[in-house]
């Protein structure tokens, strides 16, 4: 990452236009449309039919949280075919946010028109820096999430839609209990006309002490995080993408520094729809069994889990090097890194086995399986093992005879 993280910006900031927010409110219906996806999936979404867990954390935390600040992280690039539709989502919250930073990456379609045209008339501050070089989508949502000053920071994607209760649903948790470090939701995944493709995201309400979550889905527009965490260790602090075989992301990090920290509550609600269409940075789901069957060579095998086992040394190296923010923090996030380093070092020593079973014959490579599964290096994701669908692949696609 580059040391210098201003060079080459531009930048207008707007703040509150002095519009009275509760009449705004009061005045202003929900532009998101959401949708149960019953129906055919061709079938538009219907408006504001989201479901609600009863029991939902937000049901736990219902006071109001009036000293409570927050702020939206974005980061843009060329995004003005879904924007404003994210913009009035954001202005439609019932919690309406403090203020919105958003990091441009050098965009040259109508992207900075829009924002300023929105910051002009939001009720809350709005700042926009812009890149004359373009860092790509990692780096900029570590500048915007650098920018943020509230005490909350929910990460917001250009192209999705909120719900209106998001923040209000999100928000008071933070209140209610300072130790949280990081609430996580569901989706609805749409294609880029609203129609509805799937749910993503916790089934059930659950909460997490710190350094207890294991490998959670841990995706930046399903998050919103403890702004105290983010000044503790500012995301600029945070490492690259890394050496592993799939770049780990900076929502990634972000997930794994705050989980380490401090607890986690996951809601079953679904709050954000999620674009899924031609122009999206990540990658689609793909189904369980292709998951199972794609195929795979030996040599590539292991070379792949060898380098997730060395990148995940150099996350537990990471993490080991945030004690004294967690001595900051209080005995609970102490406690909770701790658990975490063990827990990256465990799993990288499971990728460290399964790398090395690779390299065996079929016979020897059945019994290594057995024997990793013995250790237990299979555990559940949830309690940081590789996890049920690891095994499966071993056992099955793992044992075909060389071609």
């Amino acid at each position: 990452m580059p040391h210098d993280r201003r060079a080459g910006f531009t930048r207008f900031c707007v703040k509150h236009n002095g519009t009275d927010a509760s009449a705004h409110d009061r005045s202003r219906s929900p532009v998101a449309p959401f949708g149960t996806g019953h129906g055919p999936p061709s079938t538009p979404i219907s408006t504001e039919s989201l479901r609600y867990s009863e029991r939902s954390a937000f049901r736990l935390h219902r006071s109001d949280d009036p000293m409570t600040t927050v702020s939206v992280a974005m980061a843009t690039f060329n995004g003005a075919r879904f924007l404003e539709a994210q913009l009035e989502s954001l202005a439609s919250q019932r919690r309406v946010p403090d203020e919105l930073v958003v990091c441009d990456d050098g965009s040259t379609d109508a992207t900075l028109e829009i924002l300023e045209r929105f910051a002009r008339r939001a009720r809350f501050a709005v700042s926009v820096t812009r890149k004359e070089h373009h860092l790509g989508w990692m780096e900029n949502f570590v500048m915007a999430l650098g920018g943020c000053q509230g005490e909350v920071v929910a990460w917001c994607d250009q192209d999705d839609i909120w719900h209106p209760n998001k923040l209000a649903r999100c928000v008071p948790i933070f209140t209610a209990d300072s130790r949280v470090a990081l609430v996580v939701h569901a989706e609805q995944q749409v294609d880029g006309s609203l129609r509805h493709l799937r749910y993503e995201g916790p089934r059930h309400y659950r909460r997490f002490g710190a350094g207890r979550s294991g490998r959670l889905a841990l995706i930046g527009h399903r998050m919103v995080i403890s702004g105290r965490v983010l000044r503790v260790v500012p995301p600029a602090s945070w490492p690259g993408p890394g050496v592993g075989p799939i770049p780990f992301a900076t929502d990634n990090w972000a997930g794994t520094v705050t989980s380490a920290l401090g607890r986690v509550e996951l809601l079953p609600d679904r709050l954000v729809l999620h674009r899924r269409h031609d122009s999206t940075v990540t990658a689609g789901p793909v189904r369980l069994s292709a998951r199972i069957s794609r195929p795979f060579s030996d040599i590539s095998k292991s070379e792949f889990f060898g380098a997730w086992a060395e990148e995940l040394v150099r996350r537990a190296a990471y993490l080991e090097g945030l004690r004294p923010s967690a001595e900051e923090l209080g005995d609970e996030s102490r406690a909770g890194l701790e658990r975490s380093v063990a827990a990256h070092q465990r799993l990288a020593q499971s990728y460290a086995r399964r790398a090395a079973a690779y390299r065996e014959g079929v016979v020897t490579r059945a019994w290594c399986f057995g024997r990793n599964a013995a250790r237990g290096d299979y555990k559940r994701r949830s309690s940081s093992g590789l996890g049920s669908l690891s095994l499966a692949r071993d056992l099955t696609v793992g044992l075909r005879p060389r071609r």
